[in-house]
């Protein structure tokens, strides 16, 4: 499968599913509306099961919905997350970022001591963002601020 890709020159998303599973069920039509809008990745479901266990295992698939991104240039596992629903427009950031061959950047306010300061981060797009009063990626720390030890924490997911 990866030397096709790598032949076509498309990056390849594997999703990992159940048949019984509600979750991967729920996911199916975003993955399928990112296939029509993403024609330079080849999108392919790998079902679960006893009798491919050895592949999902070997591959250390932890969960489903499950989503291995590989990129033609280098057939190499580059991405690979737990996928829902509300992980959907993240993931199509991600594919947006292979695409363009950057990565982008986001402005983050900070300032739980009053003090506001500006903080450019390339944060994990499949956390799902809830509004914060003053601009606070809530499942991020303070990047500037000291934690036990003295040390600085860089991002926490």
């Amino acid at each position: 499968m990866l030397d096709k890709t790598e032949a076509d020159d498309r990056m390849l998303a594997v999703l990992w599913y159940s048949p019984w599973c509600k979750a991967c069920r729920a996911v199916m039509p975003g993955i399928r509306t990112l296939a029509k809008h993403h024609p330079d990745v080849q999108f392919v479901q790998v079902p679960v099961l006893p009798e491919n266990a050895n592949l999902h295992q070997g591959l250390d698939v932890p969960s489903v919905p499950y989503l291995h991104l590989y990129t033609s240039e280098d057939p190499r596992l580059v991405e690979e997350r737990k996928m829902t629903r509300k992980r959907l427009s993240g993931f199509k950031k991600v594919l947006l970022d292979y695409e363009k061959g950057n990565c982008s950047l986001e402005q983050i306010v900070t300032g739980d001591d009053g003090i506001e300061r500006v903080v450019w981060s390339a944060s994990d797009p499949y956390q799902p963002r809830r509004n914060s009063a003053i601009g606070i990626h809530p499942t991020r720390r303070n990047l500037q601020e000291p934690t036990t030890g003295g040390m600085e924490s860089v991002a926490t997911p």
